[in-house]
C-alpha cells in the first residue's frame, strides 16, 4: 500500500469540507432561534457582534465630536436634539439624539451587513446617536412605526416587519421592553435590557418599548430598519397605551374587557379555571386552517401565534 501524499513544507493545512458546512449549520441554527425570539418576544440580543475595533474608534469619534460643540469651540461636529419624554407632549434636555454622518460608515456597514444576515429587505436607515445624562427620567411606553406602516408591511410582504436597531458602545446600555407586547404597555411585562460594546438589539416595530433613564453619562446608536418598497414618516412616534380593565382574581390587566374574560378562564384564582381549560383543551386539539397561507395546524394555539407572527393587522 502506497503512502498518503504528505503536504509540502510550509503548505496551508487543507481544510475539510465538512468542518465549513457544520459551521454553516451552526449560523444557520444561531440565526433561526434569534429570529423565533424575535417573532415571539418581540426583540433578540445579539452579544459581540460588531468588531470592538469599530466600535472604540465611533466611541472616540462621538466623544470629539461632542466636546467640539462646546460654547468654547468653533466647530460642530455633531448636532445634538432633545427627546420627546411624553410623546407629543414634552421633550427632556437630558435625553438627546444627533445625526450619524458617513464619518461613520464603517459602523453603519457592520450594521448593515448584521441586518442582512436575518432579513433581506431591512433596509437600516436615520442613523442617530443617542445621548443620556444622569438623572434623566423613563420615556413614554410608544412605537416607532404606526400601525399604518406594520400593516403595509405585512399585507405587501408577508413574514415581513419592520424592526429598530441599538448597538452598544459603553458598559451598562439600557433599553426597557415590554415583553410580547405588540399593542399595549403591560406594565407586568416590562424589562429592562442590559447591553455593551459592540452588543445589539433588534426589536421588532410594533413592540412596545421606551428609553430607560442612566445614572451615569451614556453614548449608543440607534437606527430604523425599514421595508424595502414600504413608505415612512420620519419621526412619527404613536403612544403605546397602558391596560384599563382588571381580571377579578389576580393582578392581569387588558385595554379591553374581552382580553381580560378571555384570561379570567384559566386564570388560577377562578375556582371554574380547570373546568374551562379542560373545554378549552379539547377545541384546542381540533385545529385551524390558517385562510391566509392555506396551511392546516393541528393545535389551534399554533394557529394563533402563526397568525400573529406572520399576518397581524391583516384582515382574515
Amino acid at each position: 500500500m502506497e503512502d498518503a501524499p504528505s503536504a509540502e513544507p510550509g503548505a496551508a493545512p487543507v481544510r475539510d469540507d465538512s468542518e465549513d458546512e457544520d459551521i454553516e449549520e451552526m449560523i444557520y441554527l444561531f440565526i433561526q432561534a434569534r429570529l423565533k425570539e424575535f417573532w415571539e418576544q418581540g426583540f433578540m440580543i445579539l452579544r459581540s457582534t460588531i468588531p470592538l475595533s469599530i466600535i472604540n474608534d465611533t466611541l472616540s469619534k462621538i466623544i470629539a465630536a461632542d466636546a467640539a460643540n462646546s460654547p468654547h469651540s468653533g466647530s460642530r461636529s455633531l448636532q445634538f436634539n432633545n427627546i420627546f419624554k411624553e410623546v407629543g407632549v414634552s421633550f427632556d434636555n437630558k435625553r438627546q439624539q444627533a445625526p450619524l454622518s458617513q464619518a461613520y460608515r464603517e459602523l453603519k456597514n457592520s450594521g448593515k451587513a448584521l441586518a442582512k444576515q436575518f432579513h433581506m429587505r431591512w433596509q437600516p436607515k436615520q442613523w442617530v446617536v443617542l445621548k443620556s445624562l444622569p438623572n434623566g427620567d423613563e420615556q413614554d411606553p410608544h412605537f416607532d412605526y404606526t400601525k399604518f406602516e406594520i400593516n403595509n408591511a405585512q399585507k405587501k410582504y408577508p413574514q415581513t416587519i419592520q424592526a429598530g436597531m441599538m448597538i452598544g458602545l459603553m458598559e451598562n446600555s439600557k433599553l426597557i421592553v415590554y415583553r410580547g407586547c405588540f399593542s399595549e404597555a403591560d406594565p407586568l411585562k416590562r424589562m429592562e435590557l442590559t447591553f455593551g460594546p459592540g452588543d445589539c438589539i433588534i426589536f421588532r416595530g410594533d413592540l412596545v418599548h421606551c428609553g430607560a433613564a442612566f445614572n451615569m453619562m451614556n453614548y449608543r446608536i440607534h437606527c430604523m430598519l425599514l421595508v424595502k418598497g414600504i413608505d415612512w414618516q420620519q419621526d412619527l412616534t404613536e403612544l403605546a397605551t397602558s391596560p384599563k380593565f382588571k381580571c377579578d382574581f389576580c393582578a392581569y390587566m387588558a385595554s379591553t374587557r374581552l382580553k381580560v374574560r378571555n384570561h379570567r378562564k384559566s386564570c388560577v384564582g377562578n375556582p371554574r379555571h380547570r373546568e374551562l381549560a379542560e373545554r378549552d383543551r379539547a377545541r384546542n386539539e381540533q385545529g385551524r386552517m390558517c385562510e391566509i397561507c392555506n396551511v392546516f395546524f393541528p393545535k389551534r394555539n399554533s394557529f394563533y401565534k402563526h397568525r400573529q407572527r406572520r399576518h397581524a393587522g391583516v384582515a382574515v
